[in-house]
């Protein structure tokens, strides 16, 4: 996040390597890095070889409009679609783990539950392709204004999810202070931890 509002240039991975980094999450946000441009990704690759750096993780579409559980069905396309266009990215630069939060924030009570099949549904279908590309989906606790900001909610999605191998989590310390059950919510997160983002 030091260079996350900003387009990533050469410059920046530069300072990142001088003070001693060897591996960056990228993220697929509008202004920081166009995944969706095959230039756009090559050009990433090429400056990651030159300063002898890896892609540890892409964190996937998080932008105004992108819900993959979104009540309407167009929308929930186009925001899965464009979370695939960012595993051909990841793939591309050679990284490992896809980064995911479950859905934007809840419609209210009733339109919760259909929010939360939503997730699961996209969930898996983002696992099974990333599953086919050789990379993991790891979902990410999400801050509590956020669908499953609640940390039995992300914990029932994770149990639900349990029987899909290239699924995994990221544990996010910034978000879990947030939350009432704080940091002590990981311990029954029933899944793999592959990720910390520490904040």
């Amino acid at each position: 996040q030091v260079f996350g509002e900003r387009e990533v240039a050469l410059s920046h991975l530069e300072v990142m390597r001088r003070v001693g980094f060897q591996w960056v999450e990228v993220f697929a946000a509008p202004g920081h890095f166009d995944w969706q441009e095959e230039a756009a990704v090559q050009r990433m690759a090429g400056w990651l070889r030159e300063l002898d750096m890896r892609v540890c993780s892409l964190h996937a579409p998080w932008a105004p409009g992108q819900d993959i559980a979104a009540l309407d069905d167009a929308q929930r396309e186009r925001s899965l679609r464009a979370v695939e266009r960012a595993v051909d990215a990841l793939v591309a630069l050679s990284g490992h783990y896809l980064i995911v939060h479950p859905g934007e924030a809840p419609a209210g009570a009733q339109a919760k539950a259909v929010q939360m099949r939503h997730a699961e549904e996209s969930l898996r279908r983002i696992a099974r392709h990333c599953a086919a590309h050789g990379v993991q989906a790891a979902l990410e606790n999400p801050p509590p204004y956020e669908l499953c900001g609640a940390t039995a909610d992300m914990q029932r999605l994770y149990r639900r999810l349990a029987g899909e191998p290239a699924l995994c989590a990221c544990f996010d310390t910034g978000h879990a202070h947030c939350t009432p059950a704080g940091v002590a919510g990981i311990a029954r997160v029933p899944a793999p931890v592959a990720v910390i983002h520490l904040s």
